[in-house]
């Protein structure tokens, strides 16, 4: 039993045979060796009912899986529904949601996968249709490079292949007061190596390899990182976290999503950090905190108020302090909330995030009032001397750089 690639099917797979529950189940198997073998079988299969996961693997975050799973409909001989007329109240049928769905599939952002569901599309009768450049992701005609200035040109090369003009990034030298295991230093930041070493390695093999990832900050390293924010280990767990905030997400924090991206790495992350913040290591609920803040992933502020429930006052403190950090004014009304906290360190944290929101300006009057109330009245009535000092300290301040802006 071999994948599209040749390699011998993963154990797992191998013992699932021609089970196509157990194959199904595996499609959502954290290691993606087993997806992709999950999805090689089930084209070998070739029945109707393998039509639904199959389509669903189309979606998923690697490309050799969706790969597989395009190549993999390609596969499935029954097609009842295909070629017959449907009525107006039918629902659209497993045979007829596989076409649409390898029809998106040639928007695929990897080339690889588009030409998988190419091939598929001949089996489902569809002969015409090619696969689309783009002015993003394909350079339509190809341009020759000169002696002088050679052209790197992305997708004009066979798949399989490697780039014209490959070019690898330099990385700083690894060192650290730790010591760092000699296999880790062999990998010579090799993601491919890292993955091994993360699935095999030891505890500090494991450690090293994710603060490493941290020093790369490449967002090729993003599933790894998320992959390492379920290990057993506390200690890779929490470096984990730190990693993903030194990651560079590529823009799709700030917008839309573009015509070939098929996951948004940044709801993937903060989706995975969300779970983490339940974790039971005080150190990396308030790590997982302040990484959710440095991302500013959409809806953060949201799921930060609904945590204010937790009963420890120093997780409270710093997911009040996290909301004055984010800048966003939706949170303003959980921090007011805050200023009446029981813990003093949840009130400190009031402070420190009014005094952000009024410093920055920009506000509604009103509400601005409202603070400078709140801080006010924090600053003569609160029961600890050093909230009454800190608050009285911000209100004086603000008051200063009012009189010195008129």
């Amino acid at each position: 039993m071999t994948d599209i690639s040749g390699n011998p099917l993963p154990q797992i797979v191998q013992e699932a045979g021609s089970d196509a529950i157990r194959l199904k189940a595996l499609l959502r198997y954290p290691d993606y060796l087993v997806r992709r073998g999950a999805a090689v079988q089930l084209g070998e299969i070739g029945a109707y009912h393998c039509l639904a996961p199959l389509t669903d693997a189309l979606h998923d975050p690697d490309a050799v899986v969706r790969e597989a799973a395009a190549l993999a409909l390609g596969q499935v001989k029954d097609l009842p529904n295909i070629q017959r007329r449907l009525s107006f109240f039918e629902a659209a049928p497993d045979d007829v949601v596989a076409l649409h769905a390898l029809t998106r599939a040639l928007k695929d952002r990897e080339l690889r996968v588009r030409q998988a569901a190419v091939t598929s599309l001949k089996a489902f009768g569809r002969e015409a249709i090619p696969v689309q450049p783009t002015e993003e992701n394909d350079p339509g005609e190809i341009q020759r490079a000169s002696p002088d200035k050679p052209i790197y040109q992305p997708y004009s090369y066979p798949v399989g292949e490697k780039a014209l003009f490959p070019r690898r990034k330099e990385y700083p030298p690894l060192e650290r007061d730790v010591v760092i295991p000699e296999s880790v230093l062999r990998a010579r930041y090799d993601l491919t190596v890292f993955r091994h070493l993360l699935e095999t390695g030891n505890t500090e093999e494991r450690e090293a390899v994710v603060w490493a990832m941290g020093i790369m900050h490449e967002a090729d390293s993003i599933p790894l990182l998320v992959a390492a924010l379920r290990d057993d280990e506390q200690t890779v767990r929490l470096s984990a976290v730190r990693s993903l905030g030194l990651v560079d997400f590529p823009p799709l924090l700030r917008g839309r999503s573009r015509r070939f991206e098929d996951r948004h790495d940044d709801q993937l992350v903060k989706d995975s950090l969300v779970k983490l913040l339940k974790d039971r290591s005080l150190d990396i609920r308030r790590e997982t905190i302040d990484t959710l803040v440095k991302l500013k992933a959409p809806g953060t502020t949201r799921y930060l108020v609904e945590l204010l429930k937790f009963e420890d006052g120093d997780i409270r403190a710093a997911l009040v302090s996290g909301l004055g950090r984010l800048g966003d004014a939706t949170g303003i009304p959980a921090i007011l909330a805050a200023a009446d906290d029981l813990d003093t360190r949840v009130r400190l944290a009031a402070i420190d995030a009014l005094s952000n929101f009024l410093q920055e300006g920009g506000l509604p009057p009103a509400l601005a009032s409202r603070m400078l109330q709140v801080l006010s009245e924090m600053s003569k009535v609160d029961v600890d001397i050093s909230v009454c000092m800190k608050a009285n300290s911000v209100v004086n301040s603000l008051s200063h750089e009012e009189e010195d802006a008129v």
